[in-house]
């Protein structure tokens, strides 16, 4: 009988200290924790778990070709692609990155196929959230199939990153936004 009693303690203390533990504040300290208001062009640490459409042309498909045969399209629009290195799959040597022209206006774009979609979420995530990046542009969309969004570097440069599945996209340019959308607006992918 006396063991009975002393597991039947125990039970009683381990689930009063996990009743305990559950029971903190949820609420958030949105100012970074020291009391002080959050910088409000500070990046966000975390893309948003909300799951909206993102627009055109961010829902586009996928390349439907081998990743170990893919090249990205000789010209976008009037973008002209100059040059043109690596691989998809080479995603530990930097994957394929192509360079685009239009008149004194540089697109960079670089393209990685992985393995797994979480390394592909993951590349676009780290890009989104990366050290550099003062300004959040446009809304981060996550989804299953799509994540993507536009931010600003400390140097200026706006970024593009998105996946389909195991594809990350990342386009660049230290142009205009205008720039960086009119690649987005035609680029198939």
């Amino acid at each position: 009988m006396n063991h009975r009693w002393r597991l039947s303690a125990l039970c009683i203390i381990v689930l009063v200290a996990l009743v305990l533990a559950g029971c903190g504040d949820d609420k958030k300290d949105s100012s970074g924790g020291n009391g002080e208001a959050a910088d409000p062009n500070a990046p966000t640490s975390r893309l948003p778990t909300s799951t909206p459409l993102p627009p055109p042309p961010r829902e586009r498909e996928e390349p439907a070709v081998d990743p170990y045969e893919f090249e990205p399209p000789f010209s976008v629009g009037n973008f002209v692609r100059e040059s043109l290195r690596g691989n998809a799959t080479a995603v530990n040597t930097g994957g394929l990155q192509a360079t685009y022209r239009r008149e004194n206006e540089v697109i960079v774009l670089k393209v990685y196929h992985f393995g797994q979609t979480v390394n592909a979420i993951t590349t676009v995530e780290d890009t989104l959230n990366a050290s550099t990046i003062v300004t959040q542009v446009s809304e981060i969309y996550t989804s299953p199939r799509v994540n993507f969004g536009i931010v600003q570097d400390k140097h200026g440069a706006y970024i593009a990153a998105w996946n389909h599945y195991k594809w990350a996209f990342i386009v660049s340019t230290s142009g205009s936004l205008d720039t960086l959308n009119a690649f987005l607006d035609i680029f198939q992918y």
